[in-house]
């Protein structure tokens, strides 16, 4: 999914008001989510799940693109308290309300519309169940310095952002989904251009526990010309990972960065000690369009993390024949 949030450099990016209605996947809660999202003709943003009306945000400042939220529990409860200047650039200081509440020395200062000195900030996907903070300094919009994560009132350590507000050398990275049945970091190295470079690690704690213990991860290849891109074995977390519901995909990436060979899934419940093998299948190379495709038997995850479906695909990589829904065993 292409990220939804504006990019550091978003303020010198010219702003461009195209008017329509899009689809987008989002957050709610663990869960991921489509909605529809409409930029109107009088600059409003309107959030829609099917007929629903979720949120109606009226956009004031009209030099930078305009953040979305990417998670349900912000749509609903997420507002912003500060004012505006001339030209309707927001000024002074801005605090963030969460479900009608104040939310105690989050937020800062804004200076001609751009975002000045310290402040705190809700992670993206901010909810009850994820209250995760970022804490550090602006500068003209830019993130500089050292940036912590705070969770449950502990710090953890971020990294240093360069200049250009790039991501730069050693950082720990929150998963975009971590919560406190998900407590996922990644850690690794980011090069000057703020592109992840060599081994990164996937390390993960379980709620009722102090220690991170690594369980996944793999190489980043990163050249001058080209994006970062993950190349040799890997294993990743899914999008549902908890710790009632852990589950990993073995494989192979090739030079290219591209699934190449037998992809495998492992599951384990909670209270087991192992992961065993649930489902997985290969990936056939199209070598003249430099990507891969699924052939042959699958055993894939549903949308729902406790459904597998089992079925063939063809040489295209589309779905042929009758697939089989069943339940994960222990679910209920």
């Amino acid at each position: 999914m292409k990220s939804l949030i504006a990019s550091q450099k978003s303020f010198q990016e010219p702003f461009v008001w195209l008017q329509g209605t899009k689809d987008y996947e989002i957050y709610d809660k663990c869960e991921k989510i489509k909605i529809q999202i409409t930029f109107t003709k009088d600059y409003k943003i309107i959030y829609r799940r099917g007929e629903i009306i979720l949120r109606v945000e009226k956009v004031k400042q009209f030099f930078k693109n305009p953040e979305l939220m990417t998670n349900l529990e912000q749509i609903r409860h997420l507002d912003w308290q500060g004012e505006y200047g001339i030209g309707e650039t927001k000024c002074g200081k801005w605090q963030i309300k969460w479900n009608g509440k104040i939310l105690k020395d989050v937020g800062g200062y804004y200076e001609n519309g751009q975002k000045q000195g310290l402040w705190q900030e809700l992670k993206k996907n901010y909810w009850n169940q994820a209250q995760v903070y970022e804490i550090g300094e602006y500068f003209n919009d830019y993130r500089k310095g050292g940036w912590d994560y705070i969770y449950q009132n502990n710090k953890i350590y971020g990294g240093q952002y360069n200049e250009q507000g790039q991501k730069n050398a050693k950082w720990i990275d929150l998963s975009d989904s971590f919560q406190c049945f998900s407590q996922i970091i990644y850690n690794g190295e980011y090069n000057f251009k703020g592109q992840k470079i060599g081994l990164w690690n996937i390390m993960y704690c379980k709620d009722d526990e102090k220690e991170y213990k690594q369980i996944g991860g793999g190489l980043y290849d990163a050249k001058e010309k080209e994006f970062q891109k993950k190349i040799g074995r890997w294993v990743e977390l899914s999008d549902y990972f908890m710790d009632s519901s852990q589950i990993t995909y073995n494989g192979e990436y090739n030079r290219q960065g591209i699934k190449v060979g037998r992809w495998d899934i492992m599951y384990k419940e909670e209270d087991e000690d192992e992961f065993k093998l649930i489902g997985g299948g290969s990936y056939h190379e199209q070598e003249r369009d430099s990507f891969s495709v699924k052939f042959g038997k699958w055993i894939e995850i549903g949308d729902n993390w406790w459904k597998t479906f089992t079925g063939e695909y063809n040489g295209e990589g589309k779905k042929v024949g009758k697939w089989v829904e069943k339940n994960l065993k222990k679910i209920k």
